[in-house]
């Protein structure tokens, strides 16, 4: 009779699991703009990742239960600049352990390391990195190459990179991202961020350089493209180097530095006042996307937990609609969505009704449980008599 009691309690409790399954996540009642989310409504942050095209998409899928508007629903993620220095070139010592990443930028190697320094290898077609906070090795200044439009490593060679402080407030061309690689005169305190590849190919820059310890230098010969300036600074037994400590003759040309910036993937409470743009899922694809435009862009949030329920001074208001299919996120097939507030109140309805069929049940369970009891004690009884 206690295996029989056992078994009736198991299957209960699996179905009670079955039926609040999915509930972990909601989408707001509201649409705004990302940065005005609900007090109440705590962004979701599932795990990300970048592809070999460079882009960010879900790491694994999770399935919400309510279907996700057309335009999407908001993440939380945002991409902010965050800038990286280019130290040099150098080789890594046969016995050293590590890891390589196969990566598509800095970016992605970023989002994988989130370390002070960054070691990036490879040629044109496959570009990896490897993640240390301390830099072991020393540099050589030879054997770089181009990969893509930024600096790597070959064999046991490797290009040095390490993280500065994230981007604030720029001041200058802070509002144009496609200006990624950083120029400056003799003062560094007047440097600007410019196209990292020319434009046009009539137009060149110098470069700074820095021989050891000694004061920065800036070349002769000028460059079109950033990663070949600083290429050739490393390549000639020089040190990549900024503006900073140069106190010779004034040059208000913009020569390029080692500094670049990337966009990189930051969580949502992460504080930037710099360019930022913001993350958002679309039903049926795994890839997120980013929009710009932080002030007119509106979009509904898609929280972790129950949500809140609507009340009156009278009673619990409840929507009343057909409860929606759930929604696989990372999925390759699309639906037509019905209107958010449609989803929404369908989601509130089913998980209400989950909750007292769910009492229901556990009150059943206990009302077998103690009938089989009385039963068994009844049984007992009529034996000793």
């Amino acid at each position: 009779m206690a295996t029989l009691v056992r078994v009736y309690v198991f299957w209960i409790l699996i179905y009670i699991c079955l039926l609040t399954e999915g509930s972990g996540y909601f989408i707001s009642s509201t649409s705004t703009t990302w940065q005005t989310v609900d007090k109440e409504c705590d962004l979701v942050q599932p795990k990300l990742k970048y592809n070999e095209n460079g882009l960010v998409e879900l790491e694994g899928q999770f399935d919400i239960n309510e279907t996700i508007p057309a335009e999407g629903v908001w993440i939380g993620y945002l991409k902010a600049f965050t800038k990286f220095e280019f130290k040099g070139c150098g080789k890594i010592s046969s016995w050293f352990p590590y890891t390589k990443h196969t990566v598509s930028s800095l970016a992605s190697c970023h989002h994988i390391c989130r370390g002070t320094n960054m070691w990036m290898l490879g040629d044109d077609t496959i570009k990896t990195c490897v993640c240390t906070n301390v830099r072991q090795t020393y540099l050589t200044n030879r054997y770089c190459t181009l990969c893509g439009d930024i600096i790597c490593g070959a064999g046991l060679d490797i290009a040095i990179y390490s993280v500065l402080n994230d981007v604030s407030v720029e001041s200058r061309d802070s509002n144009n991202t496609e200006y990624l690689c950083q120029a400056s005169p003799s003062s560094s305190n007047q440097s600007a961020w410019v196209m990292c590849s020319g434009a046009r190919t009539d137009y060149k820059r110098n470069v700074w350089c820095r021989y050891a310890d000694r004061e920065p230098t800036i070349s002769t010969q000028t460059f079109a493209n950033w990663n070949a300036a600083n290429d050739r600074c490393a390549d000639q037994y020089d040190n990549p180097s900024s503006a900073a400590g140069y106190s010779g003759k004034k040059i208000t040309n913009l020569a390029f530095t080692n500094i670049r910036r990337e966009w990189t993937l930051h969580t949502a409470n992460s504080s930037f006042s710099g360019p930022r743009m913001f993350a958002y899922i679309t039903n049926g694809s795994k890839e997120i996307k980013f929009s710009s435009s932080s002030r007119e862009d509106r979009k509904y949030f898609l929280c972790v937990g129950i949500r809140p329920t609507a009340t009156t001074t009278a009673s619990i208001t409840l929507a009343s609609s057909p409860t929606p299919s759930s929604t696989n996120i990372a999925s390759t097939s699309t639906s037509s969505a019905p209107s958010p507030d449609s989803s929404r109140g369908s989601s509130t309805a089913a998980t209400a009704a989950g909750v007292s069929v769910a009492v229901a049940l556990a009150v059943a369970a206990v009302l077998i449980v103690v009938g089989l009891r009385k039963k068994q004690v009844y049984l007992q009884i009529r034996e000793v008599q």
